[in-house]
């Protein structure tokens, strides 16, 4: 009989975890070996909190927040001015709501601020430096590029101006670039964990630089001696140098990334007319917001994990398992091996396989016999070995209760008892004679009913014209009413 148990688990941390649920043997019992049953358990980390602050109505911002909104990671919340700058009603309500939005209490609340097309006049002095020193605490900031917040009356002539990867002013030739602009990956963009796909640092390039072509760039090419430049357009500054598309500078213990492009919600709508999901898109912005909040899987992931494709196997069944270096950890090593205890204590060490991805090998193990397994990986360089990773999983012995073939008279008359049906012994001559006996001597008789929809049935409708044609061909032809 099944005896449904609630039990509860409240876990403390995220990350993957495996649980085991077990029951205690009876007397009597032939095998324990089917008494525990495994399962694997994900626990998410608290949401990334993100607020979106926007100075106009424009495609950039709807897309990007309805980006992050389908991020399960991510939490956003999104300020939009919708009065222009010539209302005084407008910018006296923008600079009162920004004291609250901007207050210290406020943004300690969120890991990451994204900054849209917002002027210097949106909020006052004491707001941007309420922002200024959020950032050098250790904040994330993300300014998108816009007419206006890039401009001379924008971002440079705030106390923020510090923290952006640019210089910007009255005394600096910024503009709006209206060409069709292909972006580049540089070197140190290649190695950024907001930029990684696959883990080959050429395919990710060559995955970013397929995305379409955007009109519209915001041309600043004075860069902050600290500032870095992850990605580029194809077209040059009158320097001779690539203006500079995607940047990122250290302030104080946090980062301010800066993207000229004002346009990339191009991106997704391009894919979706497509019929294809916007993945390049979300992962860019997904992956830059989770490297602001510090939450970004590359660098926080060990140098090396194992993994088994499920937790718990029949015995005989092969176990898949899947070796994963990281090639931004702080320690690396050219050897990599891989070793499975056995419950007995024994070590039998396993092959690696190549995949088709850099960083990744698989590998096949065939127990023999039930019991915990426990698979070490081992990374060496110059015969030291530098980074271990174990896992374990569970190989289920045989279950001599479910192979038993002969009967259980006592159980079968229970169940027949319950479900009012009749039990009958084949071994006993009686009761053959009884089961002859209670047999139905009339036949019995087994309507079946099937629905099926006709009305939508394209066989059925060309029938269906091809006699109203020929109605109205006869009709035509012997002048019929």
């Amino acid at each position: 009989v099944t005896q449904p148990v609630a039990m509860h688990f409240t876990p403390h941390e995220p990350g993957d975890f495996v649980l085991t649920v077990r029951l205690a043997a009876v007397a009597g019992e032939s095998s324990t070996a089917n008494n525990a049953r495994t399962l694997a358990l994900k626990v998410e980390a608290e949401p990334i909190r993100v607020l979106m602050l926007e100075g106009t109505l424009r495609p950039e911002a709807a897309f990007l927040v309805d980006a992050l909104k389908r991020d399960p990671d991510v939490d956003v919340i999104s300020f939009t001015r919708t009065g222009g700058d010539a209302s005084p009603a407008a910018s006296a309500e923008s600079i009162a709501a920004g004291a609250e939005l901007l207050s210290p209490q406020r943004l300690d609340k969120v890991e990451v601020v994204l900054l849209g097309d917002v002027p210097a006049m949106m909020f006052d002095a004491a707001a941007w430096e309420n922002l200024r020193q959020w950032v050098e605490k250790g904040g994330g900031l993300l300014v998108l590029g816009g007419y206006r917040n890039l401009g001379p009356q924008g971002l440079g002539a705030t106390p923020l101006s510090p923290a952006l990867p640019v210089e910007l002013g009255s005394s600096f030739a910024v503009g709006q670039i209206d060409d069709s602009i292909h972006w580049r990956i540089t070197g140190e963009g290649q190695r950024h964990p907001a930029l990684m796909l696959s883990g080959d640092r050429t395919q990710d390039s060559q995955q970013w630089e397929s995305l379409p072509a955007l009109p519209g760039l915001v041309a600043v090419d004075q860069l902050k001696p600290a500032a870095t430049v992850l990605a580029e357009s194809d077209l040059t500054s009158p320097s001779g140098k690539p203006w500079p598309v995607l940047m990122v500078q250290p302030f104080g213990q946090g980062q301010c990334v800066l993207i000229t492009l004002d346009t990339t919600w191009r991106w997704s709508r391009a894919a979706r007319l497509a019929g294809q999901p916007d993945t390049l898109y979300a992962r860019l912005w997904s992956q830059m917001v989770r490297w602001l909040a510090r939450r970004d899987a590359t660098d926080s992931a060990p140098a090396l994990t194992v993994t088994t494709d499920q937790p718990s196997y029949p015995r005989g069944q092969v176990v898949t398992m899947e070796v994963r270096r990281n090639p931004a950890a702080k320690v690396t090593g050219n050897v990599i091996a891989l070793d499975v205890r056995w419950p007995d204590g024994h070590v039998t060490p396993v092959g690696l396989e190549p995949t088709s991805m850099p960083d990744r090998w698989t590998a096949k193990f065939y127990p023999s016999q039930g019991g915990t397994f426990e698979a070490t990986a081992a990374m060496s360089s110059e015969s030291a070995v530098v980074a271990t990773r174990q896992t374990q999983f569970l190989v289920e012995g045989s279950n001599l209760e479910l192979q038993r073939s002969t009967p259980n008279p006592a159980a079968l008359q229970q169940m027949t008892r319950a479900t009012g049906g009749l039990y009958y012994d084949l071994d006993d001559d009686e009761s053959l004679r009884a089961m002859a006996d209670d047999l139905p001597a009339q036949p019995r008789v087994l309507e079946e009913m099937r629905r099926a929809t006709l009305w939508n049935n394209p066989l059925l409708f060309a029938v269906f014209l091809l006699c109203v044609s020929v109605e109205w061909i006869v009709r035509r032809r012997y002048r019929i009413n």
